[in-house]
């Protein structure tokens, strides 16, 4: 299939294809054992997890995450934010709540094209290999 960069809809096209590219790719793993589980980062993940599950229930937000039992070097959950589950445009959030959710992981990283798409990361596990130099 070819796409056609100069129409309007190519250039979307592209850019969808290129997001895809980048959300939906494997994220690198620790190879055999070589690695340890942080246990506190891993309980915070699978709360934040529960926390999203509820707020998506409630329609505040979607979300995607990577598996918590695979050793990834780096976990992130990427959560869309649903501003239009208010009429007014204003959906209200509790800034104690958002707060305890960034708190749980590591980075936060906002995307300037889609303000309301945030991936928030943490590092799990942990290589055994870096600890011994």
């Amino acid at each position: 299939m070819r796409i056609d960069s100069k129409t309007p809809e190519g250039k979307a096209k592209l850019e969808y294809l290129l997001v895809d590219a980048i959300l939906n790719q494997e994220p690198d793993m620790y190879e055999g054992n070589d690695y340890d589980v942080n246990q506190n980062r891993l309980d915070d993940y699978m709360a934040a997890l529960s926390t999203l599950a509820e707020w998506h229930r409630q329609g505040k937000c979607s979300f995607t995450y990577d598996l918590w039992y695979k050793p990834y070097m780096l976990h992130c959950i990427y959560v869309q934010w649903n501003v239009n589950a208010d009429p007014n445009g204003l959906p209200e959030y509790s800034a104690k709540e958002i707060a305890d959710l960034i708190n749980k992981f590591d980075t936060i990283q906002l995307d300037k094209q889609e303000p309301f798409t945030w991936q928030l990361s943490s590092e799990i596990y942990i290589d055994t290999k870096q600890k011994e130099i």
